[in-house]
This record gives structure tokens, C-alpha cells and sequence, in this order.
């Protein structure tokens, strides 16, 4: 993935590059990932600031601290940091967490 700006991880039990874990992502102000999917299912806890997590298609809704939501493997979507400060989300995983970008299809 090429995002506008930085990602940061910091894993507190297990590895997010090898398998389960339980990891913290910051996402700099701005940031706005390319449409993408994982591999595998996620739930997220949105822990400081402004996100928006959607699918190709739905009109984005803020998510603040204390906001959730479950990812479904293979399903595309849109993650951004829409504040001016730093977001910080909790991801729980059982496998490790992976980013493709689909092809674009026309």
C-alpha cells in the first residue's frame, strides 16, 4: 500500500507480521489508504481520534473513540484518519495482518 502518509505499528501480544495478535496502528493525520483488503478478518477499536472504515460505494461515517467495527477478510475497503490529530485504533486478529490492493477491473 501507498498511503498519503504514515502507518505505525505496535504489536502488544503476538505478532501482526507472523500470526494472531493484538496490535495498536496509528495512522498519521491525512492518511487515506487506496480501496484494499486482508486476508483475513479483524475487529478494530477505534482508541483516539476520527476514522472512517468503508466499502467501495457506502458513504463514509465518522468513528470515534470507542467506535468498533468487524472486517471481514477478502472485502474490499477504505481506511482514513479524518482528524487533526493522530488516530489510534486496537486490532485483534487470529492470523497476520496483510493489505492487498485488487486490480482494477473497468
Amino acid at each position: 500500500m501507498s498511503p498519503k502518509t504514515g502507518i505505525q505499528v505496535a504489536n502488544v501480544w503476538g505478532d501482526a507480521t507472523k500470526g494472531a495478535h493484538g496490535a495498536f496502528f496509528r495512522f498519521d493525520p491525512g492518511f487515506e489508504s487506496p480501496v484494499h483488503t486482508h486476508t483475513y478478518d479483524y475487529y478494530a477499536v477505534v482508541i483516539k481520534g476520527d476514522l472512517e472504515n468503508y466499502q467501495p460505494g457506502q458513504k463514509p461515517e465518522k468513528l470515534g473513540p470507542g467506535s468498533y467495527w468487524y472486517q471481514r477478510g477478502k472485502q474490499a475497503h477504505t481506511t482514513a484518519c479524518v482528524s487533526k490529530e493522530p488516530c489510534e485504533i486496537y486490532i485483534a486478529q487470529q492470523n497476520k495482518f496483510d493489505a492487498q490492493i485488487p486490480p482494477k477491473t473497468e
